[in-house]
């Protein structure tokens, strides 16, 4: 990972970031290559929730077409990170 590459945590933490720990902690690379489980997995996820009333129906259909489209920007490579 590029030290100019955007951080998820970018503004918690000053100074740059030790090469190791870059390493280590870089995962876009696999975000990348399972988003379409890890979306179908997150909306199972919160069927489940609705099912058991932590969330409504309404919630769950909301967040569920909100995956859909974040499946359609990684698959058409618009995902901005």
């Amino acid at each position: 990972m590029c030290s100019s590459t955007p951080k998820l945590w970018g503004g918690r933490f000053v100074g740059a970031t030790d090469p190791l720990m870059e390493q280590f902690n870089e995962s876009i690379s696999f975000d990348q290559r399972l988003n379409q489980v890890d979306v179908q997995g997150s909306q199972a996820y919160v069927r489940a929730l609705a099912d058991c009333g932590i969330v409504t129906e309404e919630e769950c259909s909301t967040i569920v077409v909100g995956l859909d489209e974040v499946a359609k920007e990684w698959s058409a490579g618009t995902f901005a990170i």
